[in-house]
């Protein structure tokens, strides 16, 4: 009779000796009980695989949950500082002005050198929805040419609510008032336009103090003069 020839070892298998089949071979009784062992202490390629299956798509979940929360906290660092710097705008720009014009700090009324005062005096005020509309008349003597300077209002206490800049470039001749409209956006100045408000409305409780101080004026006549704002 024909015997079998074991696919593994090599080893004939007797008429005598039953063949088994492993994945597909034939082999011997001896492999085959190896073979079986080998293939229950080890995890098969079908299990490695399915393993494999599943581990990916968890890891792409892990790793899009934390590029989301990274994501997030960069996106919420920025909308903090552009925030940050929304509330702290007005002021950085009223200090920056002042560290230009010679005037670091705040001042009260009475910090205004007195000269910088008799230039052009406030005659006038008027609220407008974009803005405060106020009334120069020049009180130096002297037909003015071109003047700059500042726009001072302080609250009733006499601390400082806002100082707007202001450039002259037409001329003002002496006695003449002028008329100049200042961009404010009241929707930041409410308490300000109140104090404006109840100083138009009732003289007797007056409650803003308006002042402009001159920086630099120039007259009709080729002179010039500088001043410091504060005494």
């Amino acid at each position: 009779m024909k015997t079998e020839v074991c696919q593994n070892c090599g080893a004939e298998i007797s008429e005598h000796e039953q063949a088994f089949v492993h994945n597909g071979h034939i082999v011997c009784e001896k492999c085959y009980a190896e073979l079986k062992k080998q293939a229950q202490e080890s995890p098969t390629t079908e299990s490695f695989v399915s393993e494999r299956r599943t581990f990916k798509p968890r890891t792409y979940r892990i790793f899009t949950l934390t590029l989301c929360a990274i994501g997030g906290l960069i996106i919420g660092f920025f909308v903090g500082q552009m925030y940050s710097k929304y509330q702290s705008r007005n002021s950085f720009y009223r200090k920056l002005n002042s560290i230009f014009s010679g005037t670091a700090k705040e001042i009260a009324p009475a910090d205004i050198n007195p000269r910088a005062k008799h230039i052009l005096r406030v005659t006038a005020l008027g609220l407008w929805g974009g803005g405060l509309e106020v009334e120069l008349t020049n009180i130096s003597g002297k037909d003015i040419e071109a003047v700059q300077g500042y726009l001072f209002i302080f609250d009733q206490f006499g601390q400082e609510l806002d100082k707007l800049r202001g450039n002259f470039d037409k001329p003002i001749l002496a006695g003449q008032a002028v008329k100049y409209l200042w961009p404010i956006n009241w929707d930041y100045k409410g308490r300000m336009r109140e104090l404006i408000r109840t100083r138009l409305w009732n003289d007797e409780g007056q409650k803003a103090t308006v002042k402009f101080a001159t920086q630099k004026v120039l007259y009709s006549d080729g002179t010039q003069e500088n001043f410091k704002v504060e005494k």
